[in-house]
């Protein structure tokens, strides 16, 4: 059965480590302006929250599957905070991270799109595209909020995963 624990820890490498990862190169994207790889993260990002389920799902099983002896001698509360932290991470991720991603994408598209329309217009019309406002203060204030919770959010996540990490290697 340590087949099982390697693939809970080769899982919490590859997946669980990018999770925490990507939310920060979605930021780097949001400031950029590239909703199409804020859009791809935030889907990257989806499908690792999905896939930590299994890695949770590999390490209780490797629990389990340890000698009953041992697993007495290691106690059950690090393996049920292991949990309960996986499982806020995830919801944090699942129900926060990517969708505040997705109105990132969108936001920059629909800027990208005023920007477009008033320049067409200037060219059209005559007008001068500085007069012309693009981005209103509330669609501004929108995206800074949407970067602030993607960033707060995703370092708690990330946070809550050091701290199940170190309740693994305390036992």
């Amino acid at each position: 059965m340590s087949w099982i624990i390697a693939l809970h820890v080769i899982g919490s490498v590859f997946i669980i480590g990018p999770l925490a990862v990507l939310p920060m190169t979605g930021l780097r994207a949001i400031r950029e302006g590239d909703s199409g790889q804020v859009r791809g993260l935030s889907r990257t990002v989806m499908v690792l929250g999905w896939l930590t389920v299994a890695v949770g799902v590999f390490g209780v099983i490797g629990f389990y599957a340890m000698s009953p002896a041992y697993r007495t001698k290691i106690g059950m509360p690090w393996l049920v905070w292991s949990v309960v932290l996986t499982l806020i991470a995830l919801v944090l991720t699942l129900a926060v991270v990517v969708p505040q991603m997705n109105v990132a994408a969108k936001s920059i598209e629909a800027r990208k799109t005023s920007i477009a329309a008033a320049s067409q217009a200037s060219r059209l019309g005559g007008s001068d595209v500085s007069d012309t406002p693009i981005v209103s203060a509330v669609d501004s204030a929108a995206a800074r909020r949407q970067y602030a919770v993607i960033s707060a959010v995703s370092g708690s996540v990330s946070l809550l995963f050091v701290a199940v990490a170190i309740l693994m290697v305390i036992q």
